[in-house]
């Protein structure tokens, strides 16, 4: 634990996740596998939506041993919670997660990933836009936007678009935003959260792009001073649990409470531009938010 990690709040929240789905961006290692360790192990079926497969596979039986360790613990303890038997522990833990391929830079994987969702899932009660990039060399995608926007922001825009419909029709949903996504969603609370300074490899090309020598010092020295990633992931978690959270939206998150954001953030203007601009760089020629309103309306006005 470093220094900083002293001061910083814990997810004191246990709600089972029993029977709910979670899709979380990125989540092969850092914030995002501690994330997904943290659902799973409160009987959440993950959906690991990653780039890399390989690192992925094993970041799951990371994922699955932990599960296994936690359901035999409780065997121990008397409290049986997954069925009978050594089988039912070893089935369980290897149901709770899934892995699909997902290159947030590339807009026609995204499309391709939530339709493959789409077809699977009839509900999803978790989005969590984990994924991201940092101060990484310049270029741009084969959609021919920079790099680090399409991934950090026009990636999980769309995919949030695609998605959309689906989450707000699944009871309860929630999304939570560690990159930017804009908030026009009806009938779904959303976050945007922010981890604070945690030790992960988001520094790895600090060296090249900012101050050589800088990713060595994040490296060695960060460690001592900020965050792990099971901290790092405290807040995201909250988000994702608490029930008073539940009832509250559009809220930006620190240190698992809400807490102020920039002038320009808080200026609606500027987030319509946004989201205007980036409906047309990821090719939506309709709003789905506004959908969405328009069958809400509607539903409202026939029970009312």
């Amino acid at each position: 634990m470093g220094f900083t990690g002293y001061f910083m709040r814990n997810c004191s929240n246990k709600e089972r996740m029993d029977g709910k789905v979670a899709v979380i961006t990125g989540c092969n290692t850092g914030i995002g596998l501690e994330t997904a360790k943290g659902l799973a192990l409160r009987g959440c079926r993950v959906i690991m939506a990653c780039r890399n497969i390989e690192q992925t596979n094993k970041a799951a039986e990371e994922i699955k041993k932990a599960v296994r360790e936690a359901q035999e613990k409780d065997k121990r303890k008397g409290k049986n919670s997954v069925g009978d038997g050594e089988a039912s522990v070893q089935a369980n833990a290897d149901a709770i997660v899934e892995i699909y391929q997902l290159d947030l830079s590339a807009q026609k994987s995204v499309r391709k990933f939530a339709e493959k969702i789409l077809e699977a899932e009839p509900q999803i009660h978790l989005l969590i836009n984990n994924a991201g990039v940092m101060a990484i060399p310049r270029k741009l995608t084969e959609d021919g936007c920079e790099w680090q926007f399409a991934v950090n922001h026009l990636g999980h825009f769309l995919l949030t678009c695609l998605l959309l419909e689906r989450i707000c029709n699944t009871p309860g949903a929630r999304i939570v935003n560690l990159s930017s996504v804009a908030h026009f969603c009806t009938g779904v609370t959303t976050y945007a959260v922010h981890p604070g300074i945690v030790a992960t490899d988001m520094s790895r090309h600090f060296s090249r792009t900012l101050i050589p020598g800088l990713t060595w010092i994040c490296r060695c020295i960060g460690p001592y001073l900020v965050q792990n990633s099971e901290q790092g992931c405290q807040t995201t978690l909250h988000c994702a649990l608490d029930k008073n959270a539940g009832n509250e939206n559009g809220l930006y998150y620190s240190n698992c409470q809400p807490t102020s954001t920039s002038e320009q953030a808080n200026d609606p203007e500027l987030a319509r531009r946004l989201w205007d601009v980036s409906l047309k760089l990821v090719g939506l020629e309709v709003d789905p938010s506004k959908n969405l309103i328009r069958k809400h309306q509607s539903t409202t006005s026939t029970y009312m």
